[in-house]
């Protein structure tokens, strides 16, 4: 975590520049609450005559302490042949600082004097201007500092999560080892309250585990032998012993953290455009601010004083610091966003890449369904029989039998305390069911072909109203009649209809991928309010990575989400693979986005979120560069003979101006409602923002602007 103390150290070193500059600024305020506002400080007419030795202490103090800074900069960027914001920043306060101190050794040699003695003998400085810009400057980098410094909380924060040493347990006896020891087939002790180190399976003892703050399951989760934990996560009341299935290195958490700082040092296509952006203005903002001066000073003939200012101006006013920040604060923002909601977003690009999506691929068992088979309903269509003899007779059947339609049944009877009969003459029919006699009377269960081959009383209509309404039907049979029926279905997953309606609402195409048979996907799909045509099912873990080529090829954008290993061939063919967080290791690692939760709805809070997010980065793109391309003519003296001048320190504010609107429009990514397809909140910040700010910069330009000229 070395990286992240040194964004803190970062924010620290920035902030303490900054008191600095604040307290450097002080005399220059002082003195131009007279200039600019004519406002009369107390002291002032005694202490006017200082104020050129004043503010040219300051300013050299500032050249010296922060100057080289960005002077450092400057030459690094020129090694690699590059511009850099840091060469403007440099060129303007130098220029500024070395015409001031030239003309002000030239006032001292001539008048043989440190201070100003009579009111016109001193020429026109710029030690001030010097002055506010790097307050300025140094500003926006703490400003920035500070984001970044964000960012990094959210990683420290989970990397918190992983204790510094475990319980081993070897041979009966219980040593302390760090935690980053730890093996796969370790034992590991976990005592009541503490934090498990690592990922694994318990192999004695029961528990509570809160799983919150990972997986965002309020409730804790119960604990037995066999049932798998995360690391990271709260035990209970109870002792558990562990089995580490793998190292601290490669935990669900550990790749999480991993996921947040790729996403938070990748970069953008929005962020590359940025960058070139960037490195394309610098030097042209250089060329022009000297053409500028050279019209005006040796062309239109005007003081070499006053077109100083225009070169100064325009290399201040155009600088495209506030661009560099545009997007990393907004892909900042949704990050820790995504990570509130339980979605983690493996890189910077997988926001890009999510919100350009038109095709949403949802795998059914485990994703969009329970992936447990489970009884919903018992029928019975005898008035011999109550369900419960319905359920008790298909149970006692059931009982050899090791198919998952048979753990269904047993469960469902034991749930019921449902009292099994004795069997004999066990029979088993290949892919049709099987029979047995009891109290000597064969029956027999299976599906609705095993009735057609055994049974002499045909399906009748309300039967077959039932069949068309469930997903699978086990019939309860004797050769003569039809005794009853049990369903056995996939539950869906609470909010799997509601994702999809809401999928649906964001004009995406949504198909459910499965490998199950047709009917039996296609009503998974009415549950899910999707039509038959949007189903793919019988198909093989590479037959569905074959399906997702297909639909590239047709030139959807697709998002696959899965969460077994059947699925990662799929998930690492698409152009966006979401991965569920409960699901297999593979499945998470060949994804961009990982939901540490079951919940389905994450699908459409990720895509909400990435729309989001990519609106933002555009709009601080705007507020980078809007005032900046706007104030250039101003800055150039076009507007001079309507009272219009855009001075330097004006420019180093426009600055700040633009770096507290894509900070405080990025913020406003936090009024979002993922749970809403509109949210005029998040729509209407950045216009308030825009009249707000444009508000304050045509006041700033016109009312302070000419003063002092």
């Amino acid at each position: 975590m070395q990286g992240d103390k040194y964004l803190g150290g970062r924010e620290r070193i920035w902030c303490e520049r900054l008191i600095i500059a604040g307290i450097l600024i002080i005399p220059s305020l002082y003195y131009s609450l007279d200039h600019y506002f004519g406002v009369h400080i107390p002291g002032y007419s005694a202490l006017s005559s200082y104020e050129p030795i004043v503010v040219a202490i300051t300013s050299t103090i500032e050249i010296f302490y922060l100057g080289r800074i960005f002077l450092r900069a400057t030459i690094r960027g020129l090694k690699e042949c590059l511009f850099n914001v840091d060469s403007l920043v440099t060129i303007g306060t130098l220029s500024a600082y070395c015409y001031s101190l030239s003309a002000y050794l030239l006032f001292i040699i001539s008048n043989h004097s440190l201070i100003q003695t009579s009111s016109g003998d001193l020429p026109r400085l710029y030690f001030s201007t010097v002055v506010y810009l790097y307050f300025f400057i140094v500003l926006g980098r703490y400003l920035e500092s500070r984001v970044t410094a964000r960012a990094s909380k959210s990683i420290r924060r989970l990397v918190s999560l992983q204790p510094k040493r475990a319980r081993l347990l070897t041979g009966g006896n219980e040593t302390f080892i760090p935690s980053d020891k730890i093996a796969p087939g370790d034992h590991i002790i976990v005592e009541p309250d503490e934090t498990i180190p690592t990922d694994g399976v318990v192999a004695a003892g029961a528990s509570a585990v809160n799983e919150a703050l990972i997986t965002g399951e309020s409730r804790s989760v119960e604990k037995t032998i066999g049932s798998k934990v995360i690391a990271g996560t709260k035990n209970g009341h109870g002792r558990l012993e562990i089995v580490a299935s793998r190292s601290t290195s490669t935990t669900i958490l550990a790749r999480i953290v991993t996921a947040i700082k790729k996403a938070r040092n990748s970069h953008t296509p929005n962020e590359d455009i940025a960058n070139r952006l960037s490195n394309v203005l610098v030097p042209a903002t250089i060329v022009a601010a000297l053409i500028a001066f050279a019209i005006w000073h040796f062309g239109i003939g005007l003081d070499m004083s006053s077109s100083m200012l225009i070169f100064v101006a325009i290399i201040m006013v155009a600088c495209p610091y506030a661009i560099g920040l545009a997007t990393p604060s907004a892909t900042t923002t949704a990050v820790n966003i995504g990570l509130k909601h339980n979605i983690v977003l493996s890189g910077s690009d997988a926001l890009q890449d999510l919100s350009k999506v038109d095709t949403v691929v949802l795998d059914k068992t485990g994703t969009m369904t329970i992936g447990k088979l489970t009884v919903t309903d018992v029928f019975t269509f005898s008035d011999s029989y109550s369900t419960n003899d319905i359920l008790a007779i298909a149970a006692s059947l059931e009982r050899p039998s090791e198919h998952t339609l048979a753990k269904a049944i047993l469960h469902e009877s034991e749930d019921n305390h449902i009292e099994e009969r004795s069997v004999d003459g066990f029979e088993v029919y290949d892919k049709l069911g099987i029979s047995g006699l009891i109290k000597h009377r064969r029956y027999y269960l299976g599906s609705e072909e095993f009735v057609r081959k055994v049974c002499t009383e045909n399906i009748n209509y309300n039967q077959t109203v039932i069949k068309r309404n469930h997903e699978t039907l086990v019939y309860l049979f004797t050769n003569q009649a039809i005794i009853g029926a049990i369903n056995i279905m996939d539950p869906l997953k609470p909010n799997a209809r509601r994702a999809v309606n809401d999928l649906k609402k964001m004009k995406l195409d949504v198909y459910l991928l499965s490998g199950d048979h047709a009917d039996i996907a296609r009503h998974t799909a009415r549950r899910l309010g999707l039509p038959t045509s949007h189903v793919i099912a019988g198909v093989s873990p590479s037959e569905k990575a074959d399906k997702i080529v297909e639909l590239r090829g047709d030139g959807h954008k697709v998002a696959m989400v899965g969460d077994g290993v059947n699925d990662a061939p799929a998930i690492a063919c698409a152009n966006i693979g979401i991965a569920m967080g409960t699901g297999a290791e593979v499945t998470i690692d060949s994804s961009h986005v990982v939901l540490t939760t079951s919940d389905p709805y994450g699908v459409a809070e990720a895509i909400r979120l990435s729309h989001a997010a990519v609106r933002t980065q555009k709009e601080n793109l705007f507020f980078a560069i809007f005032y900046n391309v706007i104030s250039i003519p101003l800055a150039s003296g076009l507007f001079t003979r309507y009272g219009i001048v855009m001075r330097p320190e004006l420019a180093g504010l426009i600055m700040i101006m633009s770096t507290i609107a894509i900070i405080v429009n990025a913020l406003s990514l936090k009024l979002v409602d993922l749970s809403k397809d509109k949210e005029p909140l998040s729509l209407i910040a950045p216009v308030i923002l825009l009249i707000l700010f444009t508000a304050f910069y045509i006041i700033a330009v016109v009312g302070l602007g000419p003063v002092g000229l």
